[in-house]
């Protein structure tokens, strides 16, 4: 893979160095409408391509990926782009705005003989297939409480009168695009599709979400979902079962560990080799490249359809509408 990365965030870089650590992967080129953002991170890992025009770089002939790690609403028509240009494609969570977006890009993955990935890294965690199988030992589940609370960076910005993109309904921001969606990945990973869910959000004046509930019922379950990125609070995960408890220290989008409680005995489960929690999707995708198994492509691209149709729902049904639901 000779992969080639818009945009320039944290995450840009996480993702960077987990193509380092992945054998068949290659970090060739970096995309930004700024020379100077473009520059400094091609320099931070030595990367010798730098493209302030798209459509250059995606006239590259050396690159066959592209990872899109843009402003949520801009993962559609660039993922279009990339997809026209014959390119396999690499979209940054949340894959793109609505479930109708979600489809004509799988739609056009499949047409065109590309690959197509949503970076959902939870779903290939070693430690999310091992908490499936440590999930007997606590049943029957009653109930399942997550949260990911963080005092965002851009808030204070928001405060005085600013709007960031993570706070822009015209770029499909806010707490459940940024944070809800790993809860709803996870729980949809371990339990399946919800009988009923609902999302109960505290919106801003300009209609996003500054954070919010999302409640999952199943047949005898709950769980409960908190996301903020207003207020400061601790992230962690807890399901409860009759027969014992599973505890996140940490927020479930990384799911470094969790700590099996049964007749007050303790125990900690951890499989994950690598820091970087990117890694593991990184491998996934060459993989899946390498042995040109579109029909895992297909299966990953099923879950994140089910997923973006849930999405749309629950945050309409809350009050929480982007430009791109005008189309």
């Amino acid at each position: 893979m000779k992969i080639a990365t818009i945009g320039t965030g944290v995450i840009v870089e996480g993702f960077i160095d987990a193509c380092r650590k992945v054998d068949g992967v290659e970090i060739v080129a970096v995309y930004s409408r700024q020379e100077s953002t473009g520059k400094q991170l091609a320099d931070k890992f030595g990367i010798t391509k730098i493209y302030t025009d798209m459509q250059m770089m995606l006239n590259d002939p050396e690159i066959d990926t592209v990872y899109i790690a843009s402003p949520n609403s801009l993962h559609f028509t660039q993922t279009i782009d990339v997809l026209n240009a014959g390119k396999n494609a690499i979209v940054e969570k949340p894959f793109c705005s609505t479930d109708d977006e979600s489809e004509q890009l799988i739609n056009m993955a499949n047409e065109k003989g590309c690959y197509l990935f949503e970076a959902m890294s939870i779903r290939f965690m070693p430690n999310l297939e091992l908490l499936k199988q440590k999930l007997n030992l606590i049943e029957p589940i009653k109930w399942t409480e997550l949260s990911m609370c963080q005092y965002s960076s851009k808030f204070n910005a928001l405060r005085a009168g600013e709007l960031p993109n993570v706070f822009n309904p015209e770029f499909s921001g806010g707490a459940f695009m940024d944070l809800n969606i790993y809860h709803l990945n996870f729980a949809i990973e371990l339990f399946g599709y919800p009988t009923n869910s609902q999302y109960f959000a505290n919106l801003h004046p300009n209609g996003i979400d500054l954070s919010g509930l999302l409640y999952m019922q199943y047949p005898n379950m709950t769980i409960s979902a908190i996301a903020t990125k207003d207020s400061v609070g601790k992230p962690y995960g807890v399901i409860h079962g009759e027969n014992g408890m599973i505890e996140f220290n940490e927020g479930v989008n990384g799911l470094r560990s969790f700590t099996l409680t049964q007749n007050k005995e303790k125990t900690v489960f951890n499989v994950q080799t690598f820091d970087n929690r990117l890694v593991y999707e990184v491998e996934a995708f060459e993989s899946i490249i390498k042995n040109r198994d579109r029909e895992h492509m297909n299966r990953l691209l099923d879950k994140t359809q089910t997923i973006m149709k849930l999405m749309t729902k629950v945050r309409k049904d809350a009050g929480l509408y982007f430009a791109a639901d005008k189309k």
